[in-house]
């Protein structure tokens, strides 16, 4: 079988012109630095303590491939309270549909099947009151696990409030 050629820079260029929220630009920068040629990197890579001022807005997401599952391994405290999101649950079984649970697993899936990050801006209603819609954008970045070349991580960098108020019809699911 052959690898997966190393990621498209074109594409990857494109998702990095796309972003507005300074966090998930340096966390989307830490992931590319992880690279070295290849098309994604390992869980085993991701340091903490390398991109601390991201960990409140991470999530690192575990993949089951049959069927196609999602478990959340890890979860920064400020996507936890924002969302609902559970460390060691699945997550269908933990982020509520208003809370953006299509959005997420939406972007978890084309993150596996593409095995490429996935960008996406989107609303939903906080959890946090006076439950505000806010507007989240998030990168989903594909991590290989102990099989090379096969998505079975994900992580996430999110962020809300660091970045101007885009207009409606700038969403993307």
């Amino acid at each position: 079988m052959t690898p997966p050629p190393a990621a498209d820079a074109g594409d990857l260029d494109r998702v990095r012109r796309q972003i507005v929220s300074p966090s998930v630009e340096a966390g989307f920068d830490y992931w590319t630095n992880l690279l070295t040629g290849r098309r994604f990197p390992s869980r085993r890579e991701i340091d903490p303590t390398v991109i601390p001022r991201q960990l409140l807005k991470i999530s690192l997401i575990d993949v089951s491939h049959d069927p196609l599952d999602f478990r959340i391994r890890l979860v920064g405290q400020h996507v936890r309270d924002r969302m609902g999101a559970m460390a060691g649950r699945r997550v269908a079984e933990t982020i509520a549909p208003d809370q953006g649970l299509q959005n997420v697993l939406n972007r978890y899936t084309r993150c596996v099947q593409e095995a490429r990050p996935v960008r996406s801006l989107f609303r939903f209603r906080s959890l946090i009151p006076p439950h505000d819609e806010i507007w989240v954008e998030a990168v989903s970045c594909p991590l290989s696990g102990e099989v090379p070349d096969r998505v079975d991580h994900i992580v996430s960098f999110a962020a809300d409030g660091d970045f101007p108020t885009p207009a409606l019809d700038q969403e993307v699911p």
